[in-house]
């Protein structure tokens, strides 16, 4: 497995854009849970042979060194979860398609600010650039 998860300088100076357009990314802002912006929840925990990739934008391919690690695992398809829907999903899910992977969202691990936006998502998604699939579809096609 692959995860993402922010990646940022402890005194938040290289947050870019985020900086004016994310409210809870701004300096002093206080996380809304016990735990960092970018920690990756307790459930979803990371084994040690999965590789985890920090990154500072919404896509898991901009500017990270993802690409090159599934060349090197000889990858054609991806199967994509997590959140936010509308925004890093989305982002990861175009620039997989745009660099010819073909991909897989898995429908019921994605979720969103609100359900509207989760759903005009995953329609634009699904008629443009990926398959969308429950969690049984996916477990089902790797048998």
């Amino acid at each position: 497995m692959i995860y993402t998860r922010g990646l940022r300088r402890a005194d938040r100076w290289d947050l870019g854009s985020w900086r004016w357009k994310h409210v809870p990314s701004r300096p002093g802002a206080q996380p809304a849970t016990d735990r960092g912006p970018d920690e990756i929840v307790t459930p979803l925990r990371a084994e040690p042979s999965d590789l985890i990739i920090g990154k500072q934008k919404p896509s898991a391919f901009f500017g990270t060194p993802l690409q090159s690690h599934l060349t090197l695992l000889g990858c054609d398809s991806l199967v994509i979860a997590g959140g936010t829907t509308s925004g890093c999903v989305r982002a990861t899910v175009v620039d997989a398609f745009s660099a010819n992977y073909r991909v897989a969202v898995i429908a019921d691990a994605c979720f969103d600010r609100n359900q509207t936006s989760h759903a005009v998502s995953m329609v634009d998604i699904s008629a443009k650039y990926a398959d969308i699939l429950s969690t049984d579809e996916i477990l089902a096609a790797l048998g």
